[in-house]
């Protein structure tokens, strides 16, 4: 009897350490996913800031059409090296 009550005393300890670590893995993924997602929003209102500001200074230069044009390009050639650096990185 005495064999089965520590069996019992160590599957409850064995569970608690268990719930201890899970829980200290959650709020660990919890706060890498926060700190993730406000360095994606922070990154990508300053990839629009900077978009902004050239395209105002080549608009000031060529006209709001050209530099549209340019600004497009140059937008579409950026998530390309993105899409192949994540490309190359999850092979």
């Amino acid at each position: 009897m005495e064999t089965l009550a520590r069996l019992v005393v160590n599957v409850v300890d064995l569970a608690e350490a268990e719930g201890r670590s899970l829980r200290r893995s959650l709020v660990h993924f919890f706060i890498t996913l926060g700190l993730s997602a406000a360095t994606a929003l922070l990154t990508v209102l300053g990839l629009a800031f900077i978009v902004y500001g050239v395209f105002g200074l080549l608009r000031r230069a060529v006209g709001p059409e050209f530099s549209a044009l340019i600004i497009g390009l140059l937008a579409i050639g950026l998530g390309l090296v993105v899409a192949r650096l994540v490309k190359a990185r999850s092979v």
